[in-house]
């Protein structure tokens, strides 16, 4: 962030962030920890922290660390072998409500992009639970959610969108 600061394209002290997929958890939790991050757009997001997986598709920890120590993770093991469990776990509101990301410590403007015929995993649902989530906290900064007919893949349809809220939220 420094050194991309320190550009003369660059909007001094505010940066955005997209991600997709796993990336939209990584945009999430970069945006928690920086605030200097001042727009989040996060594409067919998880509402948890996940695990990684190694060669083997074992869950060898978590996905996420942070200043060296991992993120507490939801284990979705269980759901390597049929992505249908994915959807199982995550109406187990006991098992994943730890790893929720802890959305309403950002400082940043939030779009939400999923997909409603998702194969991958739920991410209309995950993303509902995000919005819930920052209602709940009465979030101060913009947020919205925008679900697409349409799979795991929603780049397409999502662009027209996605420049929409960057222009209006992310200017200059």
């Amino acid at each position: 962030m420094d050194w991309t600061e320190d550009q003369p394209q660059t909007s001094k002290g505010r940066f955005a962030v997209i991600g997709n997929s796993r990336g939209g958890e990584a945009a999430l939790l970069l945006a928690i920890q920086y605030p200097k991050i001042s727009t989040v757009v996060a594409l067919v997001s998880g509402a948890y922290v996940g695990g990684a997986y190694d060669k083997k598709r074992k869950v060898s920890g978590s996905a996420w660390t942070f200043e060296g120590k991992e993120i507490p993770y939801v284990d979705y093991q269980k759901a390597v072998v049929n992505y249908n469990q994915w959807w199982e776990i995550i109406y187990d509101k006991e098992e994943v409500q730890p790893f929720a990301i802890p959305v309403e410590n950002m400082s940043a403007a939030v779009l939400l992009l999923s997909g409603e015929k998702d194969k991958i995993w739920p991410s209309t649902e995950m993303s509902k639970r995000i919005i819930r989530r920052l209602e709940e906290n009465r979030y101060k900064f913009p947020f919205e959610h925008i679900s697409y007919d349409t799979g795991h893949n929603i780049r397409v349809e999502s662009w027209p969108d996605l420049l929409r809220f960057i222009k209006k939220h992310y200017p200059g």
